[in-house]
């Protein structure tokens, strides 16, 4: 049969040092965008995206029949909410 996927597109990773988590981000009033597919990388300023949040994506992927066979793109950006608030991408 087919091979279900889902792809977790991400801009720039932010460093260790820098915005790590939702928390991090909420407090400096960043979040994330999510978009489909060639939407979200024309856009400037897009602003780097912490690793956890990325992950954190990825494992709601996992437990959501939804995303299989789906692309999603994450930028990090200003007045955005953090990703637990974001809602379903899927």
């Amino acid at each position: 049969g087919d091979m279900a996927y889902t792809i977790v597109r991400p801009g720039a990773l932010a460093s260790k040092g820098g915005l790590v988590d939702d928390a991090a981000l909420a407090d400096r009033g960043l979040g994330v965008r999510l978009g489909a597919e060639d939407t979200l990388f024309e856009l400037r300023p897009r602003l780097a995206v912490p690793r956890a949040a990325v992950a954190a994506l990825c494992v709601e992927a996992l437990g959501d029949a939804r995303s299989r066979g789906r692309l999603v793109e994450m930028v990090g950006e200003e007045g955005m909410l953090p990703l637990e608030q974001v809602g379903n991408p899927w």
